[in-house]
């Protein structure tokens, strides 16, 4: 009976290392399944990024022009860069003056003129911003400036 003793102690002393040896492979793979969340939400992130910025490449407009219409109105022109891709544009936000903006979704073309924008007087400054539809969500491009 001795010798029985003997071996279901050291089948505890293995069996131990074997519990030990399982937890460690355990965590391992805990670990790696944190690490790859984080790093593919990151990668998803950057990716939406640089599709935005590839569309606003290829959707880039000048202000022309800008005038007073009326005593509360603006009219803004806008040409679309030549050489730059046809990338499908919602719509355009365009603002005199740091007034308020007017969105426009309607007949994106080469050239555009946004009619009735809010101004007082003479406008001095413009600014439009280009957007695009995104999952439901309005992604915009840097704003485009133009000066009096």
């Amino acid at each position: 009976m001795k010798g029985g003793k003997k071996i279901m102690i050291n089948n505890k002393r293995g069996l131990s290392g074997v519990v030990v040896s399982l937890i460690t492979v355990l965590l391992a793979i805990v670990a790696i399944g944190i690490v790859w969340v984080v790093i593919a939400g990151m990668l998803d992130s950057n990716t939406e990024n640089l599709d935005i910025a590839s569309k606003c490449q290829g959707a880039v407009f000048s202000i022309q022009s800008a005038t007073n219409t009326s005593d509360t109105a603006c009219e803004v022109k806008l040409k679309r860069i030549a050489g730059t891709s046809q990338e499908v544009i919602s719509g355009f936000e365009v603002s005199v003056d740091g007034n308020d903006t007017k969105t426009v979704t309607e007949d994106i073309a080469m050239d555009i003129i946004v009619s009735d924008v809010i101004c007082d007087g003479e406008p001095g400054m413009a600014s439009a911003r280009v957007y695009f539809e995104v999952d439901g969500e309005e992604k915009y491009c840097p704003s485009i400036d133009w000066t009096a």
